[in-house]
């Protein structure tokens, strides 16, 4: 389902509100080149990347096997080190957007398996990139830093968000974290699957199916638990 911006961090953190409306942006003509341009780029670099090595690639290498000028490169990106984890903010903002929807009804569970689907969709929106993405973690570990970080950052504000859904304190009760760990877990494990099997099924299916796995033992954790908060006192 990365290093989280301070704005975007303030942006998810600040999202759990009542009956807000989404944000319909429309990109021009210019934006949209744009968007196309800087996604030709994160292709031809992860192919690069994938092929010799992160620490062998260097941005002019990059700016001709795109037929770009460096010049171009840096007007999308500061540095090849972004390319690791593309459009973070994009990825936070999706998050932020899911968080903030309203769910009435729905238990801590539900609510984070409809937020990790909805982002599912997202990566499979740029199936190629991210499975380049993909094969460049499998075979160069050490690019993965960002990637653990902005997960940290994304299970931090999934806890949260599900402790105020159930009423508790999450510094005090382990059943949020506890929660979203085991189904980010479960969402990490299908992406590798669809990966895998070279994204013939849909991802959020296979996402969907993971998690639908994982809750019927999850759902014992959404309830009060006399006995758990007995011992957490």
């Amino acid at each position: 389902m990365a290093i989280m911006t301070q704005r975007a961090r303030k942006s998810i953190e600040g999202a759990v509100i009542p009956n807000r409306q989404e944000k319909v942006i429309v990109l021009s003509p210019k934006d949209r080149r744009r968007t196309k341009l800087a996604a030709a780029i994160e292709q031809v670099a992860l192919s690069l990347f994938v092929e010799h090595g992160f620490s062998a690639v260097t941005v002019d290498q990059i700016a001709e096997a795109a037929d770009i000028s460096k010049r171009t490169f840096f007007r999308y990106f500061a540095s090849k080190e972004d390319l690791l984890l593309g459009d973070r903010q994009r990825y936070d903002d999706s998050l932020a957007n899911a968080v903030a929807k309203p769910r009435p009804g729905r238990s801590a569970v539900t609510m984070v398996r409809e937020i990790l689907v909805e982002m599912s969709r997202e990566i499979e929106a740029d199936a190629s990139i991210s499975r380049l993405r993909l094969e460049l973690f499998r075979k160069y570990p050490e690019t993965m830093s960002g990637a653990f970080e902005q997960q940290k950052a994304w299970n931090s504000t999934l806890t949260r968000v599900a402790a105020e859904r159930m009423g508790v304190d999450d510094s005090r009760d382990m059943r949020p974290a506890l929660i979203v760990g085991v189904m980010m877990s479960a969402g990490n494990v299908a992406m590798q699957n669809w990966f895998a099997k070279g994204a013939e099924q849909a991802l959020p299916e296979l996402v969907e199916a993971a998690l639908d796995q994982t809750i019927a033992g999850l759902g014992e954790l959404d309830r009060v638990l006399p006995e758990i908060n007995h011992l957490q006192k």
